[in-house]
């Protein structure tokens, strides 16, 4: 039974390449995507490495040729995030405006961060696509991620009750 399910699941991730393979233009460099399409950028790591993307904001009717693999009810490709798995190769790409380019995809956002859904957030809650403060113990970057009265210890990065 699991074995079935690996290989659907790898038929369907396949299926998906080769449809986005199929429906974009290969490239080497950002260049050769801009020349031929505004708005779009060579993608260089995962399955689709060496072929276009478009980024967030762009039309399209297929998901697969968006960076963030996402589209929104528009029809526009949502930017890349957590939880859309998204690639990055700048801070622009990404919702929260951060991007960890060693490992490409976006990070979380912190308090009045932008997101998509709560997972795209450090305190994990997201309303009206901004992110809400950490509540103790939660995770923070700096002492502005916290809600206040709490303060985000730099060594476990959790906020805790201010000293």
């Amino acid at each position: 039974m699991q074995r079935r399910r690996r290989r659907r699941r790898r038929r369907r991730r396949r299926r998906r390449v080769a449809a986005a393979r199929s429906s974009t233009s290969s490239c080497t460099a950002d260049a050769d995507c801009t020349e031929n399409e505004a708005n779009t950028i060579c993608r260089q790591a995962g399955y689709n490495a060496g072929y276009c993307a478009y980024l967030g904001g762009s039309s399209t009717s297929d998901s697969s040729l968006c960076l963030s693999s996402e589209l929104n009810t528009s029809g526009e490709c949502n930017q890349s995030a957590i939880t859309n798995s998204g690639e990055c190769y700048e801070n622009s790409h990404c919702v929260s405006n951060i991007c960890d380019t060693t490992t490409i995809p976006c990070d979380y956002s912190g308090n009045g961060g932008s997101c998509y859904e709560d997972f795209d957030c450090l305190s994990n809650s997201c309303t009206s696509n901004l992110c809400n403060a950490s509540d103790q113990w939660d995770t923070c970057r700096t002492t502005e991620d916290c809600l206040l009265g709490l303060s985000c210890d730099e060594t476990t990065f959790q906020c805790l009750l201010a000293p």
